[in-house]
Formats: structure tokens, sequence, C-alpha cells
């Protein structure tokens, strides 16, 4: 269970993984701080300390789509995101080989373009592990003319076209942007660590914000007033249930689909 209190312009949910839980070592005190700022930037910031050696890699789940409820699939939503490498994956999800160059290949998003689908694929931020939050990513949605920016301290981004999302929503009624270290870090020493020690303190920062208009550096702007001049909100996401912990063989920790308290 969660224990929740309200902190200034947010909420702070916090736990103690006891040792041995699901198998991992350490007695780990965590928390997920959500926090509005004055324009409605949603600030996600975790932080742990343990008493022995774990592996740590939170991040969230969560699904949106910019057109709002009803909109359809998201997959006409066009996507920047600063990543010259993603890590190739094989039939489990599980990284395979050396991070490969996005380069003449599906994966460049370095210019924005249609999403489409068939996308569950960790991305290498060119920016690497950062004390700040740095902008990574940018989702836009032609329709209604709204903008989501991504900025994080971790080193990777997941991009999942949510293909297998079930009722009451239709694959690809979503696009999920997860900041978090690599998967499968810990059985790769060549990526970036997710071993947290004693004495040490773990923080990890990711800001969505979203506004109207069109494209950074795109000439002009549009309201976000939605189709046909009928206003919609946008997806938000929702604290809590998306937060994933221990990093094990798959992404976040645990197979596609899956949730775990455990980091």
């Amino acid at each position: 269970m969660w224990d929740v209190e309200p902190v200034a312009d947010g909420v702070r949910l916090s736990r103690v993984s006891p040792h041995g839980e699901e198998g991992f070592p350490g007695r780990v005190e965590f928390s997920a701080t959500y926090t509005l700022d004055a324009s409605g930037a949603l600030r996600i910031v975790y932080e742990a300390v343990t008493d022995a050696p774990t592996v740590l890699n939170p991040t969230n789940h969560s699904y949106f789509n910019l057109g709002g409820p009803g909109s359809g699939h998201a997959g006409g939503h066009e996507l920047r995101i600063a990543a010259s490498r993603f890590t190739p994956v094989d039939g489990d999800l599980i990284p395979a080989g050396a991070p490969a160059d996005v380069a003449d290949t599906r994966f460049d998003f370095r210019r924005a373009r249609k999403v489409g689908s068939g996308y569950d694929h960790n991305f290498v931020l060119d920016k690497g592990v950062t004390d700040t939050a740095v902008e990574v990513a940018e989702l836009y949605d032609p329709a209604s003319g709204r903008v989501l920016t991504v900025a994080t301290t971790e080193p990777g981004l997941q991009l999942y076209t949510a293909d297998h999302l079930g009722e009451p929503f239709t694959p690809g009624d979503g696009v999920a942007l997860e900041t978090q270290h690599f998967p499968d870090s810990p059985n790769r020493p060549e990526f970036p660590s997710t071993v947290l020690r004693p004495g040490e303190v773990f923080r990890s920062e990711t800001v969505y914000a979203s506004r109207c208009g069109s494209r950074r550096g795109r000439g002009g702007r549009r309201g976000c007033g939605g189709r046909r001049g009928r206003g919609r909100r946008a997806a938000v996401p929702s604290p809590g249930p998306a937060v994933r912990f221990r990093t094990g063989a798959v992404r976040g920790g645990t197979p596609t689909g899956a949730s775990r308290l455990r980091r």
C-alpha cells in the first residue's frame, strides 16, 4: 500500500519495499511526487534510498492521446525524439546486441513525423543522464493543435504505441512515452547503471508539459478547440498505478502489459 500526503501544488506517494520482496535485495524507501506548476506542467520526481545494493528503474506508464476522448487512433500524432540510437530487441522485447543507429530506419524520429504503430522500443537519448530535466521529445496532434513536451533526467525513452491496448479502448488509442534507464540494464554492464547502493540517494525527474499551437520551429499558432470547433481535453497522466519499479530482464522490470510494485 502507498502512503499519500499533500505537498505544495501536488501529492507525494511513498512506500517501503522490504528486503526480499519479489526476490530483490535491500529495504528500499521510495517516493513518487507529482506536482503541477503555474503553466499546468506535470512534474514527477522519484526518490529512493536502500540499505543494501539493489537495482531500481522506475517509470511512468501513462498513455497520451492529444485528440481527447473519442478521437480514435493516435498514430497520426507527430513525434520528435532527440535520439540518434535505439536498442534493438529480440522476440521477448529484451535488448539484443549494441544500440543501433536510427538513420535510414523507421526509428528515426529526430525530425518530427507520424508515430504510426508497431513500437515498443527504448530510444538512447543523445543527452544521456543529466542532473536536471532536459527536453527530449515532443508529441503533436495536427487535428487539435495540442502539443506535449517531455523533459527528463533519464538516459532512455520507451516508445509504446499501445498496439495491445484492451477494452474499453482499442489498440493504438494512445502513445506511451516512458522515461527510464535502458531495459535489461542489470545484465548489461555497458548500459547506464541501475544499481543503487547504501548511502546513495536515487533521484529521477520527468516533466510533461502541454501547450496549444504549432510544433516548435513552425510558423503560426492555432487554438486547441478540437475538431469542428468542439473543445476536448487531452489525456493526462494518472499517478499511482502508473508507477513501475524494479528492473528485471524486460523493459520497466516486467513483461509488456504486466504490473509490479517492486523495482
